[in-house]
Order: structure tokens, then sequence, then C-alpha cells
């Protein structure tokens, strides 16, 4: 168990970050009011902290085993931050931290971030490796573009020596974005059927799923990654925001219309994208999971009972015993391919399952006896359970990146009729113990 702060803990990264992390750390979470958020676990401290009126004790930092930097100013236009507070946030203090970590000969890990909106504007339409970003000089719109661009200069000049990774990242988007956001703003405009706001969408963006990035992190924490600045991006091409929006449209089954065009702070940087060349080649055990059309079912979901799929079945009965058909080809989600089919039981008191896969997604029946089914989404870490029995049959349908495990709780076994649309290979399955 490390000893991790997340400065800045009131962040969209940050909440997936505390879910991840709090079923296996001790956190110290810096941030304002996240009291309210009710957390009591036992590994979890708050510290007061909100720049510049409650300001960082920075000797505790010392404490830590990892520390990472999510807090940011500027992020969101609405929120007209002064100039002042978003260089203060995004810059001078990790100036000062990592000043300090240095001059301590600090032996822990500290993580920061970057942003492609570092680059600017510009004509090319490419994708910048990391030594492109860092000396870019095309021209940026605002303040906290250019304060992320001096941070991630001062780790290029390398006047430090302590383990300090710089993470250079796309759009970033998931559940829990704030709603101002591309991706929720277009969501719930259509939800409410309010008009769209919009620019003319001819911009390239890149994008990164929240928990990928966790993923990443994760790694950072628990391995011997070497210090350095890195591209973290999707697995997906960049995209036209005009086409992203149609996507929206076309994963709510909502007609394209006419949309109000206005201003935005970003639209004269034309085609902005990252090289992952390097986390590929230097990094060979992460690459991120979840594509843009996941993604966005993802965020349209309203909770797990959206993701999964109860499917009733009619079993047969007379004299000579029963009859019972577990798919008949018309569910949805089938590949146009055969997967694979298999048959598992249970005895008394022992489970079957305990993780969740990457790739592939499953229908369960149970053929015989009893059991209590768990589901975690690992997106969120929403659960649910079920009382299964094949008094009761039903097919359950349980997509990737959905944990589950069956539960006999019964004195006899129970048998299990599993689907899968993936062969198996060991790397597409994850344990996971938290449910």
């Amino acid at each position: 168990m490390k000893r991790i702060a997340i400065i800045g803990c009131n962040s969209f990264l940050a909440s997936h970050l505390i879910s991840r992390l709090a079923k296996r750390d001790e956190l110290y979470l810096y941030g304002r009011n996240y009291k309210s958020a009710n957390i009591n676990k036992d590994n979890i401290t708050y510290i007061e902290f909100n720049h510049p009126e409650i300001s960082l004790d920075f000797d505790l930092l010392l404490n830590y085993d990892i520390i990472i930097y999510t807090a940011a100013a500027g992020v969101q236009s609405h929120l007209h931050e002064s100039g002042l507070l978003i260089y203060d946030l995004n810059f001078y203090l990790p100036l000062k931290i990592v000043c300090f970590l240095n001059d301590k000969r600090y032996q822990g890990k500290l993580i920061t971030f970057g942003t492609y909106f570092e680059i600017g504007r510009n004509d090319a339409i490419k994708a910048f490796d990391e030594n492109e970003i860092v000396l870019a000089k095309g021209d940026i719109p605002n303040s906290y573009c250019d304060s992320k661009r001096l941070l991630s200069r001062l780790y290029n000049n390398k006047q430090f020596d302590f383990n300090w990774i710089h993470l250079i990242i796309p759009s970033l988007y998931g559940p829990g974005e704030n709603e101002h956001r591309l991706i929720p703003y277009v969501i719930n405009s259509l939800r409410l059927k309010n008009n769209l706001k919009l620019s003319s969408g001819e911009q390239v963006r890149q994008y990164l799923f929240v928990t990928d990035l966790v993923d990443f992190i994760s790694l950072i924490i628990d391995s011997a990654i070497p210090p350095d600045l890195y591209n973290i991006a999707g697995p997906d091409e960049p995209v036209k925001i005009k086409d992203l929006v149609t996507r929206i449209h076309q994963l709510m089954g909502i007609e394209l219309t006419r949309y109000d065009q206005v201003d935005t702070r970003d639209q004269n940087m034309a085609y902005l994208a990252i090289n992952t060349g390097k986390v590929k080649k230097d990094i060979y055990n992460w690459s991120p999971e979840i594509n843009l059309d996941n993604g966005l079912k993802i965020c349209l979901s309203n909770g797990l009972k959206d993701k999964i799929k109860l499917i009733e079945r009619s079993k047969i009965q007379d004299h000579r015993g029963w009859f019972l058909k577990v798919m008949n080809g018309f569910e949805d989600h089938l590949p146009d391919y055969t997967g694979e089919m298999y048959l598992t039981n249970a005895l008394a008191g022992e489970t079957k399952g305990g993780h969740y896969h990457k790739k592939a997604n499953e229908w369960f029946t149970l053929i015989g006896g009893e059991c209590e089914l768990r589901l975690v989404d690992i997106a969120t870490g929403e659960k649910l359970f079920f009382e299964l029995s094949f008094a009761r049959p039903i097919t359950i349908y349980v997509p990737n990146h959905i944990a589950h495990i069956f539960i006999n709780r019964g004195a006899d076994q129970f048998t299990l009729l599993a689907y899968s649309d993936q062969l198996y290979v060991p790397e597409d399955t994850i344990l996971f113990d938290d449910f």
C-alpha cells in the first residue's frame, strides 16, 4: 500500500483516480470542500487546499510515495478565472513544488500533465511528438495554453534530479466530465431538446477516455517506468468536431439538424493531434482500450443497467425432461462470426469469474442450480447484484469492462453456460476482487 497525494482532488481526472486508488492505497486528497463527498474510508485523508487562500504545506509532500498534480485553472472558460490564478496554479505552484522536491532529494514520484493545446495554431496536418510539442511556436489563444506550455518546457529543460513524469494528453472525456465540455454539452442539449450552439466543427481533435489514462497512471505507480515526457492518447484517429457531433446524434437516434454557429476560443487551431509512438515503443504493457465509439456509449449510458441486458428464456418441460434454448441468433451485439461456448459449474460455497475482459462480450445462462451474480462497471464503479435460478431461466448479456462474479451460496452445485464473442487469450482477462 503506497501513500499517494492527489493535489487538486476536485478535478474530473482526480475523481476517477480516487475511485480506482481508494481500493488499494492510502490517499491524501488536497482540495476544496471535498468533505461534502462523504468519504469516510480509513485509508483516505482530506486536506483543505484552495490556492492561494489555503496553501500547501510543502514539508508534508516528502511523506508521500506518489504525488499526482491534477490542480488546474482556466480549463473551463465559463468560470472566467483571472490570468494570475491560471499562471499561478498551472505553472508557478508546480515550479515551486519541483524546486522544493529537488532540493530535498525527494525519493518518490511526481506526476504532472500537459495538453496538446500547447501546440497552438499551425498549418500542419500531423501528429506532434513530444519534442515537437515542447518546441512548438504556434500562436495560442489564452493563458491556460500558455501556462501549460511553460510547464512542459520547464520539464524539457531537465533542471531536476528526481523521478518526475510529465504526461501530454489530448481532449479527456468520460463519465463525470464537466457539463460545459463538448461531449456532455451535446448529449445534455439533445436530451433536453435545446438548440445546440457550436463552432463550424471543422477543427480536428483527438480523444482519450479517462479510465485509459487512469490505467497508465496506475502503471506509473506500480512499475519502474523511466521518468520522461510521454504523449498519451486514445486508440482512434483524430476526428472532426462536426463528425463527433454527428456520431452522438446517431447513437442517440436523433436526426441531425442545423445548429447555431458561435466563435470558440480554440477554433483557430485547426488540427491538434499527438504522436504516441514513444509510449508504444517504450511502455509495452499498456495500450488504450476504450475507442471513441464505445466511450460515447458509456457517456450516453444512464448506468450499469443500460449496459447489460436480461433476456427471459422459456424452459419447456414434459415427462421426458426439459428443453431450454439459450441463444437464438437474434440477440443484440452478436458478432458476424462464431466465438466460443463453454460450460462451467461451481460447488457449494465456491465462485466462478472474478474478473472482467478488455474485449470480450459474454452471454450467461444458468442451466442448473442457483447463484448470486455481482457486476461492477470498471469505468464508474457502479455495482449491481442479481439472484439467478434455473427455475426462472434468463440469459444475461455482460459487455467488456464489466467485472462479474458468480457466487454459489446454496447447498448444491450450479452449472453455467456461457458464450463469448472472442476466442480466449489470457491478456483479455483482468482479475478483479472489489465486488
